[in-house]
């Protein structure tokens, strides 16, 4: 039986951290019209929260990374700004309601999967924090776990450097 379906892309330009000086003002306006413009309940979170059910986990504990957008947006907090291409699939989730991920290509290292984590991986979510992602959807490479759709990794995230970015949308 099928699950999970993803969906992916790759963007190879040079992805730069430098915006226009009204980038804020245009964040702030697109986030306001994508949260007006979606339903109380949707589909799509329905459907990645019986994923998350069917592998075992509570999705009111372990949030797709879509709804805690959600969540934060309707709560007045617009998505915390992170790097252009970060900040632009955050949009893309949050109007979707699905869970996007962007990742550095030079940072990670062939073949890459979807799989369920194992017993003891971890990843690593910022300098301080960690999740342990046994049993929970992953991408991974060669090295490991780089990320999931409840949140990304620290090791593959889009920085001023990246030239080459994979995109994956966890759809279900």
């Amino acid at each position: 039986e099928q699950i999970l379906r993803l969906g992916f892309a790759v963007i190879d330009h040079r992805v730069s951290p430098e915006g226009p000086s009204d980038a804020t003002d245009s964040w702030a306006e697109s986030s306001e019209a994508i949260l007006e413009s979606l339903p109380v309940e949707s589909a799509a979170l329905e459907s990645t929260r019986r994923l998350y059910r069917s592998i075992g986990l509570d999705p009111t504990k372990d949030r797709p990374s879509s709804e805690r957008l959600l969540r934060g947006a309707r709560r007045g907090r617009l998505p915390r700004r992170l790097h252009p291409l970060t900040d632009a699939m955050s949009l893309v989730s949050l109007a979707e309601q699905c869970p996007v991920g962007a990742y550095d290509c030079s940072r990670l290292s062939l073949p890459i999967v979807a799989r369920l984590g194992r017993r003891d991986e971890i990843v690593a979510i910022d300098p301080d924090t960690t999740m342990q992602v046994g049993g929970r959807l992953v991408l991974a490479d060669a090295l490991g776990p780089f990320g999931n759709p409840s949140c990304d990794g620290l090791r593959a995230r889009p920085t001023e450097a990246t030239r080459r970015a994979l995109v994956v949308v966890w759809l279900v």
